[in-house]
């Protein structure tokens, strides 16, 4: 949304920014009522989101320390980057247990494989 507002000009960024971030916003309201309705019958009490308490303490923290933006532009590369790989472990149904029985060989099986792949795939491409 703010990518496809920064074509439109300097406004309409503004603006693609401020309904990102309200709508982002919308995630602390919204898990603690799915975190209510969705408690263990036996136990009274809900489990709190802890991730909505750092989201929070992140808001202020660039808030208060605003001369810090090329440090979160980093966290925010590796927030990407790190949303991408869950989103592939989620997708593909793997957990780091099923990773760590598998063991370190296949990883770098997975590993060879790919740079196998990907060079000879650029190699007849550029051919």
């Amino acid at each position: 949304m703010v990518g496809a507002g920064a074509i439109y000009g300097e406004d309409a960024l503004q603006v693609a920014t401020t309904v990102k971030l309200v709508r982002t916003l919308w995630i602390i309201p919204l898990s603690l009522v799915i975190a209510y309705t969705n408690k263990n019958s036996q136990k009274n009490s809900i489990r709190f989101p802890w991730f909505i308490l750092f989201f929070v303490l992140a808001i202020v923290f660039a808030n208060f320390f605003p001369d810090f933006h090329a440090t979160y532009e980093h966290f925010t590369w590796f927030g990407k980057r790190g949303m991408v790989i869950a989103l592939f472990l989620i997708g593909s149904n793997i957990t780091v247990s099923e990773i760590r029985k598998s063991g370190p060989k296949s990883f770098v099986l997975g590993i060879v494989l790919w740079a196998v792949i990907a060079g000879g795939s650029l190699f007849f491409i550029t051919r």
